[in-house]
């Protein structure tokens, strides 16, 4: 697994930022059989946050998208579209994620 091949570097990393709750979880068994204790020698932060990755055995620090402004956006343009007053053509529209900080994380 590449946990173990990121756990296994000469140096110690003194953070981590993973892109999924599953691959996070992974490495925190990982770093806890290792004895590498979480956040005093190794920060943890995961991409997403999705409920099954609630219970790990350190609260995972997560970058969460914000689901509810998501989908807001995408009915108000739904919407417009309907009424004839938006448009189709693609655009960019940003929703800032949001950091919710746990145990991971210092």
């Amino acid at each position: 697994m590449e946990a173990d091949r990121v756990l296994a570097l000469p140096t110690r990393l003194s953070a981590l930022l993973v892109s999924s709750d599953r691959i996070a979880i992974g490495i925190i068994h990982r770093l806890l059989a290792r004895r590498v204790r979480v956040p005093e020698d190794t920060t943890l932060v995961k991409h997403a946050d999705i409920p099954y990755a609630m219970p790990a055995r350190v609260p995972l620090t997560t970058v969460a998208a914000l689901k509810h402004s998501l989908g807001e956006k995408a009915a108000n343009l739904l919407f417009q579209l309907y009424d004839g007053k938006g448009s189709a053509k693609p655009r960019q529209i940003l929703s800032p994620p949001e950091l919710v900080v746990r145990a991971s994380c210092p």
